[in-house]
């Protein structure tokens, strides 16, 4: 004899469902707010204005064309 399926156990489902979605929200959300402190550059308007000098400083190594075999 099997017992039938009711609204409760398709209630069941959908809270199970959705709370498994919540929970792994939360796992990944607790995982990026651990791992990233916040801070990419302590000024960003140095920064700023540093960005062409990075742009030709990677431009003149990439002139090099180095390689490196580990």
């Amino acid at each position: 004899m099997t017992r039938p399926f009711t609204g409760w156990h398709m209630t069941g489902i959908v809270v199970a469902m959705f709370g498994l979605v919540i929970a792994v929200n939360v796992l990944m959300a607790s995982y990026a707010i651990g791992t990233f402190g916040g801070t990419v550059v302590d000024n960003s308007y140095v920064a700023s204005q540093r960005f062409n000098d990075w742009l030709a400083e990677a431009r003149a190594q990439r002139a090099l064309k180095w390689n490196v075999d580990a």
